[in-house]
């Protein structure tokens, strides 16, 4: 059929289109915060809106949550009173969320992706609809068969985030996104040709990243009624947009009678009610369920620790990236891949296990005996990548995992926050910079320290192969927000001598070590007389660690007596009781040792601690020499707590002297 002919068979848009936008506008009115007002939504979107709700959104009132229904979402919080106007005429209350016990337990679409800066709904509602390509190949259209539409403004198309966002759903084949976009309405008035230049530019860069664009006016109902229907049919995702022109919402002080909007409610009525027939006899229907409600499969915890053990990288590793802490997270991204289908990577490289072959591929393939691979490549495009993985969360049943040097860890912040603020979970692994690549001209210094600044985020610096195995599961199991892994370059082979297999079910030694690095913080040295009786307590992450041990070892030949705590996770410490904290920690005066920033560290180190870091930038050119620049080195560390010792001790002692 062509699409002169679709446009014949479907009704002329009657003035109940007319009156559902005139409704609209005017719940919007009240619903919008005092002194916002919607003066600022652009006039030509009540009209296209109310289109899309009439014929092709698929939303049931009574259920505005089930799985399969299309995602109407929006970027800005201007535009939040329109949607809550329409979700609100077609029939949906806003307590049906509290008083309805089968909706998952996380931060839904309600207020779409408004919370985020401009173009990162761009991102997300990408993300959106790639959730519903990589679950459609898995459970079939029976089941996952809806679209994504984003209301948005013309401020976001001109954002970096939202071309590069563009790019990867031309590149992923988003057909099932639709953006629409309407020219403001303060442009209605002395708009120049340079304004229909740039929106020239931008409608171009969205067609060359393999988008179906078109221009529609603003009076012209029937244009946007086709342009709907083009977006449903069209095999690319596809952007709508608006152009100025006279608003003819109808003009009257009464609304419409309730049975204006019966088509919409009975079509999304109608279309749950066959989804529920088809996923009553679906094969699947178990999984499917579990995946939507977030649930882990059972014994997750014990099948990866297995795994873990029977992996011959992780415990008889025969190469340099088998030894490094990028390898071992690696490793156990791997292994959590092949136990849980819903885990899916973004990656900005080839890290050394992605297969560019298989960068697109979103079919699990085994990459071993444990593994099975669901890699995106998105490039250098960290922020629509972290973009995308917020859709993913958004949208339920996956978990994003995303893949980026540590350098890039500015690039991703806001999308970054926008997870923190919404809640969702995902999974984001650093990787430690290549000096010999270039990357010493970037330097680590308040990065760590900003990230552990940000609400409900949780960031992981494991040093060990043990670490880097709990740091993983206790990622899974934050749901309160973004979880960061930061994975360094050193060996692990004797950062974490001990090589056994790690479980929950362990015997318990003593408390000072309960769970170990399941708990963000343990002693994972004792002072060497065994009686508990401490000097010092040396605290650090990642790979300080190593070098912190070897400054314990020269601390113990001058007779004293060190603990070495590491802190791999500083929110799962905060979350132990304090008895817990207080044992691990000590009494003793505390050294923290950080490549990075002491932002935050006077918190664990008490008023008789020091922190040895750096607070300014160096010049540096290898791992070593970063340390040695920021102060951190076995010998200049055994220095400063002899100074730290000796000032304590004739402070509190006019002999002086240490008592050994």
């Amino acid at each position: 059929m062509t699409a002169s002919a679709a446009i014949l068979k479907q009704p002329p848009v009657s003035d109940s289109i007319r009156s559902f936008a005139f409704a609209a506008r005017k719940l919007a009115r009240e619903l919008a915060p005092a002194g916002a007002g919607i003066e600022t939504i652009p006039p030509a979107l009540w009209l296209i809106i109310s289109l899309l709700w009439e014929r092709a959104l698929r939303f049931d009132p009574d259920h505005g949550f089930w799985p399969d229904r299309d995602r109407f979402v929006v970027s800005s919080p201007r535009l939040l009173p329109l949607r809550l106007a329409f979700m609100r005429l077609a029939g949906w209350k806003d307590d049906e969320r509290a008083a309805s016990s089968d909706m998952p337990d996380v931060t839904d679409e309600l207020y779409g992706l408004a919370g985020g800066l401009a173009g990162q709904a761009v991102a997300s509602a990408a993300g959106m609809a790639l959730a519903e390509k990589i679950l459609a190949r898995r459970f079939g259209h029976s089941l996952v068969d809806h679209r994504t539409w984003l209301v948005a403004l013309p401020d976001d198309l001109h954002t970096g985030v939202a071309l590069e966002a563009a790019t990867l759903a031309g590149r992923f084949d988003l057909s099932r996104l639709t953006v629409i976009v309407a020219a403001s309405s303060l442009q209605n008035t002395g708009r120049h040709a340079s304004d229909e230049e740039e929106t020239g530019q931008i409608l171009g860069a969205f067609e060359a990243s393999g988008w179906t664009t078109r221009c529609v006016k603003a009076d012209d109902t029937a244009g946007m009624s086709a342009a709907i229907m083009a977006a449903q049919r069209s095999r690319r995702p596809s952007l709508i947009f608006c152009e100025p022109g006279p608003n003819h919402t109808q003009k009257t002080e009464s609304l419409p009678p309730a049975t204006v909007w019966d088509p919409t409610k009975r079509r999304g009525r109608a279309a749950r009610r066959a989804w529920l027939r088809r996923l009553s006899h679906h094969a699947q229907r178990a999984e499917f369920e579990r995946v939507v409600a977030g649930r882990q499969p059972a014994r997750l915890n014990d099948d990866f620790q297995r795994g873990w053990t029977l992996n011959p990288a992780t415990t008889m590793p025969k190469t340099d990236a088998d030894l490094s802490l990028i390898g071992q997270g690696l490793n156990g991204r791997d292994i959590l891949s092949g136990l849980l289908p819903e885990l899916v990577t973004l990656t900005t490289g080839d890290f050394g296990q992605t297969s560019p072959r298989r960068r697109n591929d979103v079919r699990p393939e085994k990459a071993g005996h444990h593994t099975a691979d669901r890699s995106y490549f998105c490039g250098h495009r960290e922020p629509a990548m972290v973009g995308l993985m917020n859709g993913l969360a958004l949208h339920g049943g996956l978990i994003p995992c995303g893949l980026a040097p540590l350098h890039s860890v500015d690039r991703m912040r806001p999308a970054l926050r926008f997870a923190a603020l919404a809640g969702q979970r995902l999974v984001c692994s650093l990787i430690e910079s290549d000096p010999d690549l270039g990357a010493c001209l970037w330097q680590q210094v308040e990065q760590l320290a900003s990230l552990r600044a940000m609400p409900n985020l949780a960031l992981f610096r494991p040093a060990g192969a043990r670490e880097v195995a709990a740091a993983w599961i206790s990622a899974l199991a934050w749901r309160t927000g973004p979880s960061v892994i930061v994975f360094g370059r050193q060996s692990t082979l004797t950062t974490q001598p001990d090589t056994s297999d790690y479980r929950e079910s362990d015997p318990i030694d003593d408390a000072e070590t309960r769970n170990g690095p399941g708990c963000g913080g343990y002693v994972l040295e004792k002072p060497s007389a065994g009686d508990g009786i401490r000097d010092v307590t040396l605290i650090a992450s990642g790979a300080e660690v190593e070098i912190v041990r070897q400054a314990k070892a020269l601390l113990e030949q001058d007779g004293l007596q060190v603990a070495l705590v590491s802190l791999p996770c500083w929110e799962l410490f905060t979350r132990q009781d304090r008895a817990y904290r207080d044992l691990v920690l000590g009494d003793a005066p505390r050294v923290a040792i950080e490549a990075a920033s002491g932002f935050g560290w006077e918190r664990w180190l008490g008023n008789k601690g020091v922190f040895i870091g750096r607070d300014e930038f160096g010049a540096t050119s290898v791992v070593d020499a970063l340390f040695r620049n920021s102060g951190i080195s076995p010998e200049l560390i055994r220095e400063r707590v002899i100074v730290l010792l000796d000032t304590a001790l004739r402070t509190t002692d006019p002999v002086g002297g240490f008592h050994h």
